[in-house]
């Protein structure tokens, strides 16, 4: 099942390299997400961890200023005993520019 959300990416690595003659190739991106406040012993946010494909993926994002919103594709999985959430894509949200400044108001002297 996939699903659309939007996200607060905080940071993302990547790893390719051959550890005990296994190759390993992954992207892994770390997403704002708020912490669970109904036992009452936790308050505020955390960085969720999420699949994302190979290290090709880091390439896509690396020179992004992080953290960063996103629009991201996720699809939920199972094998039957466990659910897992992985990352299908991320198409970052194009920041509004910053409002400038209004000058502060200048009184007439004399008042």
């Amino acid at each position: 099942m996939q699903f659309n959300t939007r996200m607060k990416v905080m940071g993302a690595k990547f790893f390719n390299d051959v550890v005990e003659g296994t190759k390993y190739d992954n992207t892994k991106v770390f997403v704002e997400t708020p912490m669970n406040e109904q036992g009452g012993n936790a308050v505020g946010f955390a960085a969720a961890e999420y699949q994302w494909g190979t290290s090709e993926n880091f390439q896509k994002i690396k020179s992004l200023p992080f953290p960063f919103e996103a629009d991201c594709v996720l699809e939920m999985t199972t094998n039957g005993k466990q659910t897992k959430t992985i990352l299908i894509s991320i198409t970052p949200v194009a920041r509004a520019a910053s409002p400038v400044a209004a000058p502060a108001a200048v009184k007439p002297q004399g008042q």
